[in-house]
Order: C-alpha cells, then sequence, then structure tokens
C-alpha cells in the first residue's frame, strides 16, 4: 500500500517490489494511478504465502475499505490476517513484511 502525494492510500499487487516501485516512480504506463499521483512512500507492505489468485482477493478487499479501515491497517499491518479469513483459500497465510518504510 502506499501512500501517494495526494494522499491517497495505493493498494497493489506485485511478484518484484523493487521492479513495481521503480514503476510508480518514473510514471511508467503500467502505473497509471501513480503517474498522476507520485508515491511517497511505502505505507504498508505484505508477504502472501498462496496463489496469484489469493494476492488478487486481498488486493481486491483492501480496495473494497473504507479510507479508516485501510489508515487502520497501516497502522497495525500485522491486523491484515485477522480481517482477511474470508477473502484467502485454504492454505494462505500472511505475515506483514515491511510496517512502514520510507522511499
Amino acid at each position: 500500500m502506499l501512500e501517494c502525494e495526494n494522499g491517497a492510500l495505493y493498494t497493489g499487487y506485485t511478484t518484484d517490489l523493487d521492479r513495481r516501485m521503480r514503476e510508480h516512480r518514473g510514471g511508467s504506463r503500467r502505473a497509471k494511478f501513480t503517474a498522476g499521483f507520485r508515491p511517497v512512500r511505502i505505507a504498508a507492505c505484505w508477504r502472501l504465502w498462496g496463489t496469484r489468485s489469493d494476492a488478487l482477493k486481498v488486493e481486491a478487499y483492501i480496495k473494497g475499505m473504507s479510507r479508516a479501515e485501510k489508515e487502520t491497517l497501516v497502522a497495525g499491518p500485522e491486523d491484515l490476517g485477522k480481517m482477511l479469513s474470508a477473502a484467502l483459500t485454504d492454505g494462505a497465510s500472511l505475515s506483514p513484511e515491511s510496517a512502514v518504510m520510507e522511499i
């Protein structure tokens, strides 16, 4: 989850965080939203141990949250696992990769 210069919390999925951050910072055509609203920091990041399908479900779940719910996740990224039990398939699990990291 990225915090953008306009205050928005952008949520996305990637298999290569470094590459994806270069795309967001560089205004890549693959990063349409952040081309207009540059990211200022990684607000929260999780590593998903599951399938791509699981990751996309998590992304959709977070995107459907209210701003207040997203801010709760940024403040306590370890709580995502509790919030997601209905969105994940059997065998998937989450761990906070990084709570807050400046970019």
